[in-house]
C-alpha cells in the first residue's frame, strides 16, 4: 500500500533507491562496550595466571565476573570471552604469518 503511494510522488527509480536503502540499514542494537571487552580479557589472563599449572573453568570466571560487575547472564560473558579469545588467536596468527613472508 505504501508502495503504492510512494510511486504517485517519486520516480519509481527513487522508489527503488528509497526501498533498498531502507532494507540494507544497519540494525539498531546496543553498541558494542570496548570496556568491558578489555576488562574481560585482563581479568581472564589474571584468572589463568593465578591458576598456573591448572585450567580456568569459563563457566565459573563468567559467574564471578558478573557477579563482581553486575552483569546479568554468565552465559553470555562466556560465549563473548570465547569470542575475544577467537579473534585474539587469529590476528597472533596474522601476524606469525606477516613475519614469516
Amino acid at each position: 500500500m505504501i508502495l503504492r503511494h510512494g510511486v504517485w510522488y517519486f520516480t519509481p527509480a527513487e522508489v527503488k533507491g528509497l526501498l533498498k536503502k531502507i532494507t540494507k540499514r544497519r540494525k539498531q542494537g546496543r553498541p558494542p562496550e570496548a570496556w568491558i571487552h578489555e576488562r574481560i580479557l585482563e581479568e581472564y589472563a589474571a584468572a589463568v595466571r593465578d591458576a598456573a599449572p591448572k585450567r580456568v573453568n569459563k563457566a565459573e570466571f563468567s559467574s564471578k565476573f558478573c557477579k563482581k560487575y553486575g552483569r546479568h547472564s554468565p552465559e553470555g560473558v562466556k560465549k563473548q570471552l570465547d569470542r575475544l579469545l577467537l579473534e585474539k588467536r587469529r590476528e597472533a596468527e596474522a601476524k606469525k604469518k606477516v613475519g614469516q613472508k
